[in-house]
């Protein structure tokens, strides 16, 4: 049995097939494909209309595994060189159901020593294939600002199960990751707000007039420009 076989199966997606939702009239196959072929061998299963007038693409990738790869690194990422710009979303139904959890967990960083690291140099489908083992995605991106100086990379899960699993032995879901340089995942706080582009005369006194209006602001961590709602 492959490794792709052992994975836990994702929650929605049963077959390889997916749709692209509300599709503009001006998007082309070509453009469409410059995008997802970054997860592989796909093909076009035709245009057609759902019965609300609803535009969809269906597209057919080599596999479920591959499909899944799509739905988590490529679902509301804007197509390529299209004029206007259009961010594709994707459905795992030819209904165009939503194929996002109603109950969403709180995503996961990767935090790494200063300088160069893989992760942070990494395509989301390399991130992808390195933590699927963990369990399904949700969403997995890259390049992403957390508050830290560099940038870095960033997964979701379905369940917290799999999500405490990866939090807690990240390097051990792939061997790529064990000859890594030391990383560790952390978690977004449910209640954080990452705050960017303080100015130098803003004050702590500000904190409560700007934000206490919305709740209680119980900490604050200015190097990571965070505030802890409550």
């Amino acid at each position: 049995m492959s490794e792709r076989q052992r994975h836990t199966p994702h929650p929605l997606i049963v077959g390889p097939t997916l749709w692209a939702v509300d599709i503009p009239t001006h998007l082309k196959w070509p453009k469409l494909l410059e995008l997802l072929k970054r997860c592989g061998e796909v093909s076009s299963g035709g245009r057609s209309v759902t019965p609300e007038g609803r535009r969809r693409w269906a597209i057919k990738f080599s596999d479920v595994y591959h499909a899944e790869m799509a739905l988590a690194t490529l679902n509301g990422v804007p197509v390529p060189n299209m004029d206007p710009p259009w961010n594709l979303t994707l459905s795992h139904t030819a209904s165009l159901a939503n194929a996002l959890p109603t109950e969403p967990l709180c995503a996961q960083f990767v935090k790494a020593s200063a300088g160069i690291h893989a992760l942070r140099q990494s395509t989301a489908q390399d991130v992808f294939r390195w933590f699927r083992s963990a369990g399904p995605l949700v969403m997995v991106r890259t390049d992403v600002d957390v508050g830290y100086p560099q940038r870095t990379c960033m997964v979701q899960y379905w369940h917290e199960t799999h999500a405490s699993s990866a939090l807690h032995h990240p390097r051990d879901l792939h061997i790529v990751l064990q000859k890594m340089p030391a990383f560790v995942l952390r978690t977004f706080a449910q209640c954080s707000v990452l705050v960017l582009n303080i100015g130098r005369n803003f004050q702590s006194a500000d904190i409560k007039e700007v934000f206490g209006k919305f709740a209680n602001v119980q900490r604050r961590d200015y190097k990571l420009s965070l505030l802890y709602l409550v």
